[in-house]
């Protein structure tokens, strides 16, 4: 089997290879990635002018993830998250001092960007996950870091929450249920995208305790399933951090960092591409190449030869691979 992908060069022509690349999803994609979103993924194609995005990571094997990019959140329709605090009710002269979990219902990242619906093939061994959970994200911040002007300063990633034999969440049975005694996923099917926005204006408004929810819904704030260890070091590498919020639906924790503090963001430069010189066998590393325009992201061998230029086979500039592009390493 081949090791690399066709890429096409422009006029009908066909250009080198690349062991993988990043590219927007298609209707023929879909029947391959349904089984590994979640529940309540959206799972449908962004319209053509939208600013919405959704991307596959693909090998000579398949595709191997997605992510999907919504560059403002919140502002169309309302997104809500819980915030996890905490109060101290402490009386010093008797020796009591008592912290106690609080949740606040909030929008408090409002404009910021997301990368959304992670998901990925789980017959892949988890070396093999991880490191296309690597690729997908360090392709998709080279493409952040070019459309940096479009998008707000915050980036988001929100991970699914614990889940039962059943499929059902501890965290949504000790609290939303309260509220709101469907299912998210009948929810979803209802009301659509905007189904959070909906079951939110059920939810309280007022400081909750997580002391008074049972046991299981206050271990499983902010906890992941097995699955998706392997995520979990790849946002870390990238300097996403758990930052204090859970999903209102599974608790799950959500990931967040200001985009310019990001070291792929900083990394990526605008570089010149030129012919290796001299041909033949030369010392390279991956690095990752996008255009000024579209969703396409090349993995390729390349040497940065100074900050403004970046040298690359004979066989990719001859296919038209020149000039001006945007560039980072794929190393972290």
């Amino acid at each position: 089997m081949s090791t690399s992908l066709p890429v096409a060069a422009g006029a009908g022509r066909v250009g080198p290879e690349v062991a993988w690349r990043l590219r927007p999803v298609s209707d023929h994609d879909l029947p391959r990635l349904a089984p590994w979103l979640p529940p309540t993924a959206d799972r449908r194609l962004p319209e053509p002018q939208a600013a919405e995005r959704w991307w596959l990571l693909e090998t000579p094997e398949g595709p191997q993830a997605c992510v999907r990019l919504r560059p403002a959140i919140g502002r169309d329709r309302l997104r809500h998250w819980y915030h996890v605090g905490c109060v101290v009710h402490a009386a010093p002269s008797l020796g009591l001092f008592h912290p106690q979990n609080t949740l606040l219902l909030g929008n408090d990242h409002t404009g910021a960007a997301e990368l959304a619906d992670l998901a990925w093939d789980p017959d892949l061994d988890l070396p093999e996950q991880a490191a296309a959970l690597q690729h997908l994200l360090r392709a998709a911040l080279l493409l952040l870091a070019r459309d940096r002007a479009q998008l707000g300063a915050q980036l988001i990633v929100e991970l699914p929450g614990l889940r039962d034999e059943a499929g059902r969440s501890p965290f949504w049975e000790g609290l939303g249920r309260h509220f709101y005694p469907g299912e998210p996923q009948e929810a979803l099917h209802r009301f659509g995208p905007a189904w959070r926005s909906h079951v939110a204006a059920l939810l309280p408004r007022q400081l909750v305790y997580v002391s008074f929810l049972p046991e299981a819904a206050q271990a499983a704030i902010a906890q992941v399933p097995p699955a998706c260890h392997p995520l979990l070091g790849v946002l870390a590498a990238e300097g996403l951090r758990y930052g204090h919020h859970i999903t209102i639906d599974e608790g799950g924790p959500v990931f967040e960092a200001r985009l310019d503090t990001l070291p792929a963001v900083l990394q990526v430069r605008r570089r010149n591409l030129v012919e290796a010189r001299p041909r033949g066998e030369w010392a390279s590393t991956t690095w990752l190449v996008a255009a000024d325009e579209g969703d396409e992201v090349l993995a390729l061998p390349a040497r940065g030869t100074s900050p403004q230029t970046l040298a690359v086979p004979a066989d990719w500039a001859a296919a038209g691979l020149s000039g001006p592009r945007w560039t980072l390493p794929l190393a972290v």
